[in-house]
């Protein structure tokens, strides 16, 4: 998500909502993400930018944190980044071959 950019250290970040489900501190984790989605969440931390995420994406870091640790908290890279999605090689060597002519 382009939000978490501002946050320097986003798994401790998300961490640190995550955490009272690890810890036990709340009664019912569906409960908690529910709240956590009603109320919004301020992203940078303490700031008055409220982002109202679904309980599926708290579902989700939780999941991961208990797959990977901090490291599945970190924000990844696309793995198609700067790959076109939809254009096939003979379109791209039509368009390179478009583009050297108007050269």
């Amino acid at each position: 998500m382009r939000i978490f950019k501002k946050i320097k250290d986003i798994e401790i970040y998300k961490f640190g909502l995550i955490s009272p489900v690890l810890h036990g501190s709340v009664k019912s984790q569906n409960e908690y993400f529910k709240l956590l989605s009603e109320q919004g969440v301020s992203i940078p931390p303490n700031s008055d930018n409220l982002y109202f995420l679904k309980s599926s994406t708290f579902k989700s870091w939780l999941a991961k944190y208990k797959a990977f640790g901090l490291e599945g908290l970190c924000n990844k890279l696309r793995s198609d980044k700067g790959k076109f999605k939809k254009i096939t090689p003979e379109v791209i060597k039509s368009i390179e071959k478009v583009k050297d002519e108007w050269e």
